[in-house]
């Protein structure tokens, strides 16, 4: 029987109220039937690699992780759609393999710096070599241009780096160091931007827009200031999900990806995204948590992939929405649109299971997972 460790509970429930919201935004029965669609294979994919022993779960992972590479490859001669490099028009449908590639990476850095039996590169070794691999990965996003799941990639890099046993100077101090320079640096270092080859215009003048703040035009704030008044309507127990409201968020760009986080607090206020907010963290800290019991190796790495999986999706999403970081396009999965990216999660819950079914000792403990 397989066996469920609470913190994979909120992402259940965070996918019920992504489809949820995702119908009371649709247009059309061919959209509703779509979402339902997707987000059904999304959980016959978890339930797939659930089903699996766990060197089979690993095996298919991986080798789902090379294709995924050569799509990312692919994807660079394809016509653009939406103005970049980024699907796959497959019928009705599209694919996007850097949604993919986010769950082939966290598996690739699972098995460099954990090793599939306990017995990773080492230190140092693992460090250079998942670098080295993580650049490869995001000169091709970069190239798409996709600059939010590049941002998300680093995050959850960065955290199964900390984890692990390399160096803290190289799994802290690098990324404060660069975070403080893009903070502290603001709009003198636009310049630097603007001479990155694969930094598109339009990122630049996010950026400039951000660091600007209200001394920026409306035109270039409109979006995050439609975010800021349809949060503010919401108040503390929000307007509900009537006809009316779903209207008034219409206008909302980005309402049913980037800015669901918006919807959510016009919807249900304070509470409804205080609640998912709770989700998300009782999903991340708790598959850290069980992590630390967990010998060091694959597995370990792995649920500190998925944690980062999910907090840096919510972090940086509601960072965006609350004016915290430069507007990107960061997606709140499972709750935004999007078959790629409620697909990729529902592979990374099923190897997750797969991989735990051979720890079900930590099951008997008190608390599992949280």
């Amino acid at each position: 029987m397989l066996r469920i460790p609470s913190f994979i509970y909120p992402v259940f429930i965070l996918s019920f109220l992504g489809v949820f919201i995702q119908l009371y935004l649709s247009n059309s029965s061919s959209d509703s039937i779509k979402i339902v669609s997707l987000m059904t294979v999304a959980y016959l994919a978890g339930y797939f690699f659930s089903r699996q022993k766990v060197n089979n779960a690993w095996n298919i992972s991986i080798i789902s992780t090379i294709i995924c590479f050569f799509l990312l490859i692919l994807v660079l001669f394809l016509p653009e759609i939406r103005g970049i490099n980024s699907w796959i028009q497959i019928g009705p449908f599209t694919l996007q393999p850097s949604e993919l590639a986010k769950v082939g990476l966290i598996v690739v850095n699972s098995v460099i710096l954990g090793g599939r039996k306990g017995v990773g590169l080492g230190p140092l070794n693992g460090f250079v070599f998942c670098i080295l691999v993580n650049a490869l990965v995001f000169i091709l996003i970069a190239l798409q241009p996709e600059m939010g799941t590049l941002i998300v990639m680093a995050g959850i890099t960065w955290i199964q780096i900390f984890c692990s046993k390399v160096n803290k100077f190289f799994s802290t101090g690098l990324p404060i160091i660069a975070i403080l320079i893009f903070f502290i640096g603001g709009k003198s270092l636009i310049p630097v931007y603007e001479s990155i080859p694969f930094v598109k215009p339009h990122q630049v003048k996010r950026i400039e827009t951000f660091f600007a703040g209200s001394e920026a035009s409306s035109d270039d704030r409109w979006q995050i200031e439609a975010a800021h008044i349809q949060m503010a309507k919401g108040g503390l127990w929000g307007s509900g999900f009537s006809e009316s409201v779903k209207q008034e968020v219409h206008w909302l760009p980005e309402r049913q990806n980037d800015l669901v986080f918006a919807v959510f607090f016009r919807t249900g206020g304070l509470f409804l995204v205080s609640l998912i907010v709770g989700l998300y963290s009782w999903a991340s800290f708790g598959a850290l948590n069980l992590s630390e019991r967990i010998p060091a190796g694959a597995a370990k790495q792995l649920l500190i992939g998925f944690a980062g999986y999910m907090i840096f999706h919510c972090c940086f999403n509601i960072g965006v929405a609350l004016e915290l970081i430069p507007t990107t396009g960061f997606p709140l999965i499972p709750l935004s649109q999007g078959g790629s990216g409620w697909i990729s999660l529902g592979c990374l819950v099923g190897l997750v299971l797969s991989v735990l079914s051979s720890h079900l000792n930590l099951y008997n403990s008190r608390v599992v997972g949280g």
